[in-house]
């Protein structure tokens, strides 16, 4: 007695027998002995994955990052028993985080085919050991959060201020430690 599988072009059957021997098998059919062998059907195509929004703090400011990636099983052995759009959202979420945090504001807001970069050269090296490669990491959105935009504003403003009362002042800046001492403006 078996069970017939029958493997389409995007799948792979890891059959396990015993003594710790794992093969894979497809596409095509396959016949797996019960009691005697177990199998895993594991998908390989590509797949996309929005990540979840990350609030974090780069160097003295805080960001929220959306994005996406794009992955795929390249070993389905090591891929057969474990929850890998789990485990690569999860390392895609610390990375991303670990990557922003170490990023300036600038390189987080307008470079961020950088961040990218980062992101994806880093969370390769985990993902190898459940059987996953990222191909892609696409960071879509990183708005200041409206706390930090508050802020900027705030501050922004009180500039501006200073700024037309030292013109009104004939352009000294004196008493205004943020420009420097004597600077003309």
């Amino acid at each position: 007695m078996a069970i017939l599988y029958s493997i389409k072009k995007d799948e792979r059957l890891v059959v396990f027998s015993p003594g710790g021997n794992a093969t894979v098998h497809g596409p095509g059919k396959t016949f797996v002995v019960p009691f005697f062998q177990s199998a895993a059907l594991v998908n390989i195509a590509t797949r996309f994955m929005t990540l979840p929004e990350v609030r974090l703090a780069t160097v003295g400011n805080l960001v929220v990052a959306r994005g996406s990636c794009q992955y795929c099983v390249v070993d389905p052995i090591k891929a057969s028993n474990k929850d890998i759009a789990r485990k690569t959202r999860e390392a895609l979420h610390t990375t991303l985080s670990l990557v922003f945090a170490e990023a300036s504001l600038v390189q987080c807001l307008k470079k961020h085919h950088h961040v990218e970069k980062k992101v994806l050269d880093r969370v390769n090296e985990p993902a190898q050991e459940w059987g996953v490669t990222v191909s892609s990491v696409r960071i879509v959105d990183v708005p200041l959060a409206r706390s930090l935009a508050g802020e900027l504003a705030w501050t922004l403003t009180a500039v501006i201020g200073d700024i037309v009362r030292l013109t009104d002042q004939g352009g000294k800046s004196e008493n205004l430690p943020w420009i420097g001492d004597g600077m003309d403006i």
